[in-house]
């Protein structure tokens, strides 16, 4: 029996050859770190091509769940089951399951959404971002021109995730309310593609202002959720402003 010199354990015959296994795996372990290495990095650069398709706002592609403001019982359970939604995306999508976040503006709403949608694109998951007041201009100006149409609603459609913000829709046309039919019905039938909608404004006022079609497809898909604590931008423009005001008024008595 042949023994490794170096590690003392029995050599194995290898097609012609006798070798030592543990020498083997001395030699091949740079090869796997370097491999492991390699699709590390082709995996980061697939989550950075989905985040960046995702097209969510410079401004709110660093939310994450660590970092939104959940200062109120209400808010840290939603952050926890939106948290928990995300990593369970997988299920989540499978069933269907969609949300619309309701609450007045400036309470965290689309930081959270874009949170969730980060964190499904970091599973593998694509995602995508829609304020519905701009999506709706920037379809208008492709108007005459059939394929750039399509691929503007197609990247809404086909997504996993999806984030309507704004879908209040105020002054819409017809063909609007046509427009979001659409990509929320073929959502709806495809049974797998959940939908978040966002709205600053009441359920009971987006069920009264809302195109029925539209409503009943988004309602029929997704779970309300109320962000039920008041404006945190409000609040603190509203205080910086004063301050600001405050400071004035000192230097105006003192000169």
């Amino acid at each position: 029996m042949q023994v490794c010199t170096k590690h003392q354990t029995p050599m194995v015959r290898l097609g012609s050859g006798m070798e030592c296994l543990a020498c083997l795996a001395e030699v091949s372990a740079p090869a796997r770190q370097r491999a492991i290495e390699f699709q590390s990095a082709v995996q980061a650069e697939k989550v950075r091509k989905r985040s960046r398709e995702a097209a969510i706002p410079v401004g709110f592609q660093q939310c994450s769940f660590a970092n939104f403001d959940a200062s109120t019982p209400r808010a840290q359970q939603i952050a926890a089951a939106m948290s928990n939604y995300a990593d369970n995306f997988a299920t989540q999508r499978s069933i269907r399951t969609g949300f619309v976040f309701i609450g007045v503006p400036g309470n965290g709403k689309t930081h959270m959404a874009c949170a969730m949608a980060q964190a499904i694109i970091n599973r593998g998951f694509s995602a995508a971002y829609a304020s519905l007041p701009r999506f709706t201009r920037e379809l208008r100006s492709t108007y005459g021109r059939r394929g750039a149409s399509d691929a503007l609603t197609d990247r809404l459609i086909e997504a996993d995730f999806l984030v309507l913000d704004e879908i209040d829709l105020h002054g819409s046309s017809d063909s609007d309310y046509n427009l979001l039919y659409d990509i929320v019905n073929a959502r709806y039938e495809s049974n797998s593609r959940p939908i978040l909608a966002i709205s600053n404004r009441s359920l009971d006022h987006l069920i009264n202002d809302l195109d029925e079609r539209v409503i009943s497809r988004i309602l029929g898909a997704t779970k309300p959720i109320v962000f039920d604590w008041p404006s945190k931008r409000g609040a603190s423009d509203w205080r910086a402003a004063a301050h600001h005001k405050t400071e004035n008024d000192s230097r105006g008595a003192r000169s």
